[in-house]
């Protein structure tokens, strides 16, 4: 121990300060290091020089003497500055200017946060500050009344260093998230500490408002009882705050225990709260909270404060992987650690139907129709329909009401799947009844007893099973297929070649001539696909060639060696260069002319090539075509050559007469074309026609009284007698006909009789008048 004597100064021992600080000051005055105060502190019980201060009791026993204090004077202290030693309170430090700027550690407290001793300035040292970053503000009577108020509620009991730190968060989030920081105007995020420190300060007033309203218990009986609506008029209207919607809803969620209403059920009543209050809108992501509630705002809402210790606060981030109570708005109750709740974002195991709640979510409250089949009978289940949830795993027998069937199923396939009896649906066999036995003997028949489990039998499956059992037909076949699929129709595979047999069915039994063809390099044998088979199989001909083809393509389409077919090319065998040399002579080689060449074609290609003649003339064809016999256009007359076969030159009298509005011109096409193009006559007369039409004789149809021209050789001009009989009911006029015209139109007789007659009857027989008349 150290001796009383040893100090000969004897700094002052300042309010609330540890022991650990005094020794620590005393230490520095008597010119002593602090590590020789701590090693004589040390005891055979406790030899670690670095952990003396643990039982801070035994030392400060020691400190006391030293600094002439009487004996017991540490704990009176501590009993004043932590009333409730239960709770955790904030590390603090005596003011800087009481300290004469000394850091002096003070016991953890929660009594005081501005100093009022010194004139014309306060010292705010609250929680979260050092001595180098507590605020000194001018003297403010307002902030003053604050702190007395604040001293005052501490003292009486009705605030605790928890509520002091749940009404700071609720005003700090309330400034961050509606007025965004209209001080500085800088985003909250981004301050710093000490600005959080000034900030704390700044809001004091508003901080010891909330805590003197909360602290009122008149206000609290009020709001216990009020509806929603009510409750949050008469909250904003006590706090007196503008731009206090975020408060609001925070005092909302820090009365949520308060407020609640009992939900009768059949076991147990459920108490729900009364609120909804949305939590994530509420809360600022950017504050120093623990990471659970900022991965789930919406989890403290649901904390338990009935059943979880008073001494747990779950705004501290303290014990987050221990396990606690939760209450969700439904009123139910469950546990979960809060880094679970944060980290899976996990909700009400009721709510959700992991777990049942009796009277409120068991099986029997939310399905009675399902409940009503569960098999009282003794034995056969353990407990009752209210003690199990809708969506357990649970096997349980049930009891059909309409004919007494029984069976086992899981609750959740009865519930999610809406399963009923599998008897009465048809899903199981009643013997005599519904089996496959009684509704299809034919097909019970076929049955293979050898091969299928003598536990299955035609009268135990349905018709519509979906059950894999093995059949005899007629055929003696066997093999295996669904009861449901036999009941639809459908037969031996075998038989309708839907499975290959070796030597029933295989390709190598039906087409022996194919099966030769088979390229050894398959995968399968000829013997292992039947003639209808979709495998893509490799063939070699007589000829060697090879090449792939499903089977069906083979059997049904008749198809054979595609290259002997010269469907496909092979150089060198069925090429054009190979086999048409003549004709490959006249491909034209020119760059970007073909983009294929004569050992690439097929003499049966329909390729479009390009072609180039003896004589150097170009021109398109499919090597098809060309193959078949078809020549250069140019030479065999079909395509004009200027100055040589055009028709400017064959026939330039014709080419004359040649209207300038074509869009081509004489030297563009042949005497022999069938182009129909437009002609002017010597008498300026325009119609259309066809080169050949005018290289074989036909000339102006105008000027040879086929066509009429209006005053010239028209039936009015050149017989008006005619002209006075034309029927005004025919389509065309006595000006659109010539006299040799064969139209027969309708004539009208002075006598009124009319009759129908050609023109060119009328006019060159000159006795063919009215019928009536000659009479």
């Amino acid at each position: 121990m150290i001796s009383t004597q040893a100090w000969a100064k004897r700094p002052k021992w300042h309010h609330l300060e540890t022991p650990r600080s005094y020794a620590q000051r005393q230490c520095r005055a008597a010119g002593v290091p602090f590590d020789f105060a701590e090693r004589a502190l040390t005891n055979r019980a406790q030899p670690n020089i670095h952990r003396v201060w643990i039982d801070d009791e035994a030392a400060a026993r020691t400190v006391e003497a030293t600094a002439g204090r009487p004996a017991g004077h540490y704990l009176r202290m501590k009993r004043l500055a932590q009333p409730d030693s239960t709770r955790a309170y904030p590390q603090r430090f005596l003011c800087r200017l009481c300290s004469a700027g000394e850091t002096i550690e003070q016991i953890p407290h929660d009594r005081e946060n501005f100093c009022l001793r010194h004139p014309g300035q306060m010292v705010w040292f609250g929680p979260g500050t050092e001595t180098d970053t507590q605020v000194i503000v001018p003297f403010d009577p307002s902030l003053r009344n604050a702190e007395l108020s604040f001293r005052r509620l501490v003292a009486t009991g009705q605030v605790t260093t928890q509520m002091h730190g749940q009404v700071w968060a609720m005003v700090r989030d309330n400034d961050t998230l509606s007025a965004q920081n209209a001080e500085t105007g800088q985003s909250p995020s981004l301050m710093s500490a000490v600005r959080e420190i000034d900030r704390r300060a700044h809001l004091y007033r508003a901080t010891v408002r909330v805590l003197q309203i909360l602290s009122n218990h008149s206000h609290c009986a009020r709001w216990r009882t009020q509806s929603a609506a009510d409750l949050r008029l008469d909250i904003k209207a006590t706090l007196g705050f503008t731009n206090s919607d975020v408060l609001v809803e925070r005092v909302i969620l820090w009365l949520r225990p308060l407020r609640r209403h009992t939900i009768p059920t059949k076991f147990r009543p459920l108490e729900a709260a009364l609120d909804t209050v949305d939590v994530p809108r509420i809360l600022d992501t950017t504050a120093n909270y623990p990471l659970w509630i900022l991965r789930h705002p919406k989890a403290i809402s649901e904390w338990d404060w009935d059943r979880n210790p008073p001494t747990r606060d779950p705004w501290s981030g303290v014990d987050v992987s221990h396990k606690a109570w939760w209450l969700c708005e439904e009123g139910h109750s469950w546990e979960a650690s809060p880094h679970v709740r944060g980290f899976a974002e996990t909700n009400c195991s009721y709510c959700i139907g992991m777990d049942f709640w009796p009277g409120h979510t068991d099986l029997g409250t939310l399905r009675p129709d399902i409940a009503a089949e569960w098999d009282t009978t003794s034995g056969a289940n353990r407990g009752d329909p209210h003690h199990v949830s809708v969506t357990s795993a649970r096997r349980i027998n049930w009891r059909c009401t309409a004919r007494e069937h029984t069976w086992p199923a899981q609750v959740r396939s009865r519930t999610t799947q809406e399963t009923s009896c599998p008897y009465c649906s048809g899903s199981r066999a009643i013997p005599g009844e519904t089996d496959l036995a009684t509704l299809h003997p034919g097909l019970a028949a076929e049955w293979d007893c050898e091969r299928n489990d003598s536990s299955i039998t035609p009268e135990t499956v349905t018709p519509g099973s979906d059950r894999v059992v093995w059949w005899r037909g007629p055929c003696d076949h066997s093999w295996d297929a669904a009861v449901g699929d036999r009941c639809s129709g459908y037969g031996c595979p075998y038989c309708s070649n839907q499975r290959t047999l070796a030597g029933f069915n295989d390709l190598a039994t039906t087409h022996p001539r194919l099966a030769g063809q088979w390229d050894p390099s398959n995968s399968k044998t000829p013997r292992e696909v039947t003639a209808g088979s979709d495998y893509p199989a490799v063939w070699r001909c007589a000829l060697s060639h090879t090449w792939e083809l499903p089977v069906w393509g083979r059997t049904t389409d008749k198809t054979g060696c595609p290259v002997c077919a010269n469907r496909v090319v092979l150089a060198g065998f069925n090429d054009l260069g190979t086999l048409d040399p003549r004709l490959a002579s006249e491909w034209d080689h020119e760059a970007g002319a073909n983009d294929r060449t004569p050992s690439e074609v097929t003499v049966s290609s329909s390729y479009e090539a390009q072609w180039r003649c003896a004589e150097n003339h170009t021109w398109p064809a499919t090597v098809a075509n060309r193959h078949a016999g078809s020549g250069c256009p140019s030479c065999s007359g079909r395509v004009a050559i200027p100055g040589a076969t055009d028709l400017a030159t064959r026939r330039p009298d014709i080419a004359a007469q040649w209207d300038p509005s074509n869009d081509c011109s004489p030297n563009q096409v042949t005497v022999s074309s069938h182009v129909k193009v437009s002609w002017i006559c010597h008498r300026n007369h325009s119609w259309p026609a066809t080169v050949k039409n005018r290289t074989c004789g036909h000339g102006c149809p105008y000027c040879a009284g086929k066509l009429p021209i209006p005053g010239e050789n028209d039936l009015a001009t050149l017989r008006p007698d005619l002209a006075k009989q034309w029927d005004p009911a025919n389509a065309l006029s006595p000006t659109e006909v010539t006299v040799g015209s064969g139209r027969k139109v309708m004539w009208i007789c002075a006598c009124g009789y009319s009759w129908p007659s050609k023109i060119q009857t009328r006019t060159r027989r000159p006795h063919a008048h009215c019928p009536e008349c000659r009479k």
